[in-house]
């Protein structure tokens, strides 16, 4: 076939790169700890990498763009970063990988339609019971046609290089200095409706932790949504190990009566002082979004305060299938699995291994590093 053009009909490329080789079908290969991450964050991940080396990982780092390269022809396409760890899973060298960090927001727009930007290591949007919505947990599924998560994912769903710096300075913090332990669990919960009693499910929750750990419940309807706010916002400062929330929500907030939301970030206080969060809601974990960013990206990354990571969803759920997941995490916990990325993986293993509950394995995610161990009280 011959094409004949002149002028305007000849188009010149955006930009011309070269190709520089890669080696990351390589069975000489070899990692524990895998770090897929955009070049504009190569150089703040190095420490974190550094820090998994002197803890005993074997890492390895990929640019997404050579995965490109080599699983997808040089085209954009999720599914590129897929066959890369099932490469990594199957043919490298030793064990397979236990842990893939993914380093870079993403989107929903992939042609950024809506010129919000935002793309730089892509989610896979699958489709749920609702809506369409974004899931990491579908690159973690290498191993067989199930879709049951083999290896421990995360995500530090970041723009700049600054918020990658913040991400990374935190957990070396978190790990190398976690200074007084807290034994304090901060269950908060919406009013009871029609759909769901998510008090007492926090209750249930609540009764699941050993002896010598204090619990204390934040609930709407025994206490006003500005006190539940006012509250949970102190005990981010205070440093607890661990906040649960339970409730409706949505992308950029909890509840109706806005018992916590994106913005509050700014007032916290808590550095040095980190816990973890886990949400059993709808949407506070949709870091996919072009036009909000959501709760769990907000207090993770806008500074050395919040959260040291998230639990959560991208999608709508139902709070059954919520609260079974939680169940299985927190017996998990208590059992000992303070390691957060395997804790989440053996959970979702859990409720899914009869074929149910795909919308939650889908659809949540953890916002942090899955190699992050929580500051467990000995």
């Amino acid at each position: 076939m011959i094409h004949v053009a002149a002028g305007a009909g000849i188009r010149t490329p955006d930009s011309v790169a070269l190709d520089r080789p890669n080696r990351y079908h390589a069975a000489e290969n070899g990692a524990d700890f895998v770090v897929v991450t955009h070049p504009d964050f190569s150089s703040a991940i190095a420490p974190l990498l550094s820090h998994r080396t002197a803890r005993g990982l074997r890492t390895f780092k990929a640019d997404i763009d050579e995965i490109y390269d080599g699983f997808s022809f040089g085209e954009f396409d999720p599914a590129a970063i897929k066959e890369f760890l099932r490469r990594a899973y199957h043919d490298w060298t030793g064990l397979p990988p236990q842990f893939a960090l993914l380093v870079g927001d993403a989107s929903y727009d992939y042609r950024d339609y809506r010129r919000k930007g935002g793309m730089f290591v892509p989610t896979q949007m699958i489709p749920a019971v609702y809506y369409r919505t974004a899931s990491d947990n579908w690159f973690a599924a290498v191993d067989g046609e199930d879709e049951l998560p083999d290896l421990a994912i995360g995500r530090l769903p970041v723009r700049t290089s600054a918020q990658a710096t913040i991400w990374v300075d935190k957990i070396i913090s978190y790990e190398t200095h976690p200074g007084a332990v807290s034994k304090k669990l901060v269950f908060v919960g919406d009013n009871p409706d029609s759909t769901f009693n998510f008090q007492a499910s926090s209750d249930e929750l609540a009764r699941l932790a050993p002896a010598g750990f204090v619990t204390e419940k934040l609930y709407l309807g025994p206490m006003s949504s500005g006190q539940v706010r006012s509250a949970t916002l102190q005990r981010f400062d205070e440093g607890v190990l661990l906040i649960h929330y339970s409730g409706h929500g949505a992308i950029t907030q909890w509840a109706n009566e806005r018992l916590l939301h994106e913005s509050d970030w700014v007032s916290l206080r808590n550095t040095g002082r980190y816990p973890f969060v886990f949400v059993t809601n709808c949407l506070s974990g949709n870091f996919a979004s072009p036009f909000y960013r959501s709760i769990a990206e907000t207090f993770t990354h806008s500074g050395p305060r919040g959260a040291i990571g998230f639990f959560a969803s991208t999608g709508v759920n139902t709070p059954f299938g919520q609260h079974q997941m939680a169940q299985e995490a927190y017996k998990l916990l208590w059992a000992g699995q303070t390691q957060i990325g395997p804790l989440v993986t053996m959970a979702k293993n859990r409720i899914g291994a009869d074929g149910s509950h795909l919308d939650i394995i889908r659809s949540w995610v953890l916002i942090g590093d899955p190699a992050l161990r929580l500051a467990y009280p000995r």
